[in-house]
């Protein structure tokens, strides 16, 4: 839905040097200054790990799966449809309140 991308890509867009995927070798590169995400022949090992994080998060009835969407929570701080000067966070007047029928409670997600 159209509401529900302009809140991700705002999100991407505030953190653009940050990358999608990050995978590191910890052992060369403890500082993890080498992202190796996109390197070919490591794609086959990142798929087990992304699967074996997944098979984990569904064990913890986490709120994210693989094939699921991102939800938005009710936030007691700052609801990312609201104005929030104080974060430096302003949002376009039409997109205010604008996610109030997506939200979901953090605490009962998916009881």
């Amino acid at each position: 839905d159209p509401t529900s991308y302009y809140f991700y890509k705002l999100g991407a867009d505030k953190h653009k040097e940050k990358p999608e995927e990050e995978l590191y070798d910890t052992l060369v590169d403890p500082f993890e200054m080498n992202n190796l995400a996109k390197e070919p022949e490591l794609q086959s090992i990142k798929s087990q790990l992304k699967k074996a994080l997944f098979y984990w998060m569904d064990s913890q009835n986490d709120y994210l799966s693989e094939s699921g969407t991102v939800p938005f929570f009710n936030v007691w701080r700052h609801e990312l449809d609201a104005q929030g000067p104080q974060f430096n966070y302003n949002i376009s007047e039409d997109k205010v309140g604008s996610l109030e029928e997506k939200k979901v409670d953090p605490h009962n997600f998916g009881i």
